[in-house]
């Protein structure tokens, strides 16, 4: 990965290493990351991946304005108080190291950033002074994802979207092409709604299917209800298999993320509005299970 704009030029300038790290560990977060960056050019703080060093740990953050990955990982060689802030790789950079990477195996890389150039290196250990990579870094200022992360809602309970009837549940929204699934939340059971066709099919397939909570907060209001994107909901548990959607109380007329954590990861991720009509929904469905009608 070549960036033509530094050649010629001294690299050797007032190095700061920010960590030391796994490269394929690294190189599989760089990868996750992007799926949840941007693909407008002209919201480039939104193409791209974020890395952030503290003491004993590196944050990998990334968003499009509508989703949230957010991955920490312990690491050594954290500088103290460096004052490049965050450094942000475009997601086109972020995909080929990210490849490069996971290719080269679990070899330690030492990352180095530049602030004279702006550039980001990696460094083999037992090579100090050589980068065997470089990038040029995105110049501008990350979303502050630690007032996102920080803030938490009262909980309605936690859905297991990969487990049992739910997986099953939701794996046909996605054979199905839905654009979104909807989530009625009463006491300890969940209504889930979508409709859609597979490829190929004249006649578009509604789908209900009344299931429990995996946990459930008796104290708290446990009527919710949201929208949510199929293929970001998708792109989330992809990135934290196993982990609980927290379905937070919603108030009239204010959405407000829902996230996953689980192991140091956490992804979040804005519901949407459903059509009119839709929000006037009631559930007709009492019997547990999965309940269909195929209509035009």
């Amino acid at each position: 990965m070549r960036d033509t704009r530094y050649e010629g030029r001294s690299l050797m300038r007032e190095p700061i290493t920010l960590a030391t790290v796994p490269g394929n560990a690294l190189g599989q977060l760089l990868l996750d990351a992007v799926k949840f960056t941007s693909k407008d050019e002209a919201r480039p703080v939104l193409r791209a991946v974020s890395l952030e060093a503290f003491t004993g740990r590196l944050v990998v953050a990334a968003t499009d304005s509508y989703r949230m990955l957010l991955v920490t990982m312990d690491v050594e060689d954290v500088a103290e108080g460096w004052p490049a802030g965050q450094v942000m790789l475009d997601r086109a950079d972020a995909t080929a190291l990210g490849k490069r990477l996971v290719s080269e195996g679990p070899a330690p890389v030492r990352l180095v950033y530049r602030p004279d150039l702006h550039v980001l290196e990696g460094h083999q250990e037992d090579d100090s002074r050589t980068p065997v990579w470089f990038s040029g870094c995105v110049t501008g200022e990350f979303v502050n994802w630690r007032r996102l992360v920080g803030a938490r809602d009262e909980l309605a309970g936690r859905l297991a979207l990969d487990e049992g009837e739910m997986a099953k549940v939701f794996a046909k929204a996605r054979r199905l092409r839905s654009e979104m699934v909807r989530f009625d939340v009463s006491g300890e059971e969940v209504v889930v709604r979508y409709q859609g066709k597979p490829k190929g099919a004249q006649e578009e397939e509604h789908v209900e299917a009344v299931l429990p909570l995996a946990i459930w907060y008796p104290s708290a209001q446990s009527e919710a209800w949201f929208c949510v994107n199929t293929a970001f909901l998708s792109s989330m548990l992809a990135a934290l298999p196993g982990a609980l959607l927290e379905v937070p109380v919603f108030s009239s007329g204010r959405p407000k993320p829902l996230r996953m954590t689980v192991e140091g990861r956490t992804a979040m991720v804005m519901p949407i509005m459903p059509p009119d009509g839709v929000r006037e929904y009631q559930p007709r469905v009492r019997a547990k299970g999965v309940r269909r009608a195929v209509s035009s």
